[in-house]
């Protein structure tokens, strides 16, 4: 095997070159032997005169093949790699184990060292052209502390193993280049690489091992030969999407698989716009078509990497439910419903009767405790992510003064009745939203489901005081829908009643009490067909959006709620 070293031509390169010298002036002849430069190689011969080129083998070695592994040793790893004139996407699979080591690929002098890991996705040094340090954070060790590390050697693969070159480096080791696994080993760290013409052919893989290993192999590293990417078909993303669309599938998502089967999405594989991995797709919810024809809720994060997938056959399909309480007390009822595969939003519809019951939604790691009453309007515990105690103030029933209940029983809500889980729970009542002497009737809440990341919805119903009836309090769940929309003016108008409006905004009433498409005291006030956001406060003319000439005049409060409503006219 040959070595490398710095010699002086007297012309642009080795193939038009006549001689070689070891000095910039040109005065002293190199030594007797054979030299090469890009796959070219001459003879220098005793008078200084290089003969003919000859042809050589690659010294790279040859793409498609086995793993080539770390050595346990502290080295720059070199490993040039043979590509053929074959075009695509180069698939480089690298598994730093459990002690972390830097990687990157130069191609067509261009440094490529995006990763994304089987474990935990992306990975990428913050350091420009840097090597990305991955493995297990637990042992990061002196990566950091002790950079620069060096003069460390380098090592080239040649012929199926690894020879010092004479060479020395120094490795810099910021904490932006290392991109760790919290305490776990990455696994399979995969990149894809553009070839997109027949040359140039060699791809240099350089990985350094400055933290010492305990045994070989350090690591282990693969290098596929260029191949075209299996595209699916998918639609323009969105902000959300659900499985119910009709958008036309009209682009292509080009995956660079990390793990699973080749024409199926997986959660941390690539996402592609071109068979050559060029480019990554745009950030976004797509519908994607699988290679059996099988449709999936994909999302793609900024980095181009499948971040969630749902497949639409798989998701369960949603019920409305109605539900009873019964005569456990204290209790903690939990209810889960499945919300099947539409966007939208789910209205919880509480009875809690005159004695006070709490409530709580979770859904998507978010507690949802506010609700509107038809009797009197909004209730909300003042208790940070706290059950929402409603019910008539006239049977409070000593609820704060008895708190807190220790101990109190779990049960569960499955196939249409309640069991005990076996579990307890200790609840303390500090807070109560109760209705003045009266029935609080029905308490609504909305939920916002804008993406199908998550298919459950979780309700807690506590039911602590003993003067409950046979049947303590009604919950009803509906599937998710998007609410009905109504035309608005902007906030406070100089005349709310004025029938030119102008109606340029839309409100979505979250319904409490009376018809669909009439605002009514005590309904909610939302900018958007999901609940997401509410309205502001202030007065607003409204207009029915079916076309007839019928106005009102609304006033919504602080919390979303509409508080007062005049009829201005009617058609």
């Amino acid at each position: 095997m040959g070595t490398i070293g710095s010699y002086y031509l007297n012309g642009p390169n080795l193939a038009t070159s006549t001689g070689i010298y070891t000095d910039v002036d040109l005065l002293t002849c190199a030594p007797i032997g054979y030299y090469s430069q890009g796959g070219i190689v001459r003879e220098l011969n005793s008078n200084c005169i290089l003969l003919a080129a000859r042809s050589c083998p690659s010294c790279s070695t040859g793409c498609g093949g086995a793993d080539i592994k770390g050595e346990s040793t502290l080295y720059m790893y070199l490993i040039p790699m043979e590509l053929g004139t074959a075009t695509g996407a180069i698939k480089v699979s690298f598994s730093p184990e459990n002690v972390p080591d830097g990687i990157r690929g130069i191609y067509n002098n261009v440094s490529y060292n995006e990763f994304s890991s089987e474990v935990d996705g992306y990975h990428q040094t913050t350091v420009a052209n840097g090597l990305t340090y991955m493995g297990n954070s637990a042992n990061v060790g002196n990566l950091i502390t002790d950079s620069p590390h060096g003069p460390i050697s380098e090592t080239l693969y040649y012929n199926g193993a690894f020879a010092a070159n004479g060479n020395t480096t120094t490795v810099v080791v910021s904490a932006g280049s290392a991109s760790l696994t919290t305490n776990s080993d990455p696994l399979a760290c995969i990149a894809y690489i553009p070839k997109t013409s027949s040359s140039p052919t060699t791809l240099s893989m350089q990985i350094a091992e400055v933290v010492a290993s305990s045994s070989p192999p350090s690591w282990s590293l693969t290098v596929g030969c260029p191949a075209l990417l299996l595209g699916l078909n998918c639609t323009t993303p969105k902000g959300a999407v659900d499985c119910t669309s009709t958008d036309p599938l009209n682009e292509t998502m080009y995956l660079g698989k990390v793990s699973g089967f080749a024409n199926i999405p997986v959660v941390y594989d690539w996402a592609f716009a071109d068979n050559a991995s060029l480019s990554k797709k745009s950030s976004g919810q797509y519908i994607v078509e699988d290679g059996n024809l099988d449709k999936w809720i994909v999302h793609v994060d900024a980095n181009g990497i499948i971040s969630t997938t749902n497949k639409c056959a798989d998701v369960p399909s949603c019920t409305n439910l109605d539900v009873y309480g019964v005569a456990y007390y204290p209790a903690l009822y939990i209810i889960p419903m499945e919300l099947g595969s539409d966007l939208g939003v789910i209205k919880v519809e509480f009875y809690p009767g005159d004695i006070p019951d709490g409530i709580r939604v979770i859904y998507d790691n978010a507690v949802f405790n506010e609700f509107s009453s038809e009797i009197d309007g909004y209730h909300q515990t003042s208790v940070t992510n706290g059950l929402t105690y409603m019910g008539n103030s006239d049977d409070e029933g000593g609820l704060v003064s008895g708190s807190p209940y220790l101990a109190t029983p779990e049960y569960a809500y499955s196939s249409g009745a309640f069991s005990a889980n076996g579990s307890t729970t200790d609840i303390t009542v500090s807070s109560t939203s109760l209705t003045t002497g009266a029935f609080p009737g029905a308490c609504i809440a909305y939920i916002p489901r804008t993406t199908l990341n998550v298919t459950t919805l979780s309700v807690e119903v506590a039911s602590i005081l003993d003067a409950h009836p046979i049947l303590s309090w009604r919950l009803k769940l509906f599937c998710p829908e998007k609410l009905t929309s109504l035309l608005s003016t902007r906030l406070n108008p100089l005349d709310p009643c004025d029938k030119e409006g102008p109606f340029v905004l839309n409100l979505h009433l979250g319904k409490v009490s009376g018809a669909a498409d009439e605002p009514v005291v005590h309904d909610w006030a939302f900018a958007d067909e999901y609940a997401s956001t509410k309205f502001s406060a202030g007065t607003y003319g409204v207009v029915s959006v079916s076309g007839n000439s019928t106005i009102w005049a609304i006033v919504v409060d602080s919390n979303g709620i509409i508080t007062s409503v005049t009829l201005c006219s009617t058609p």
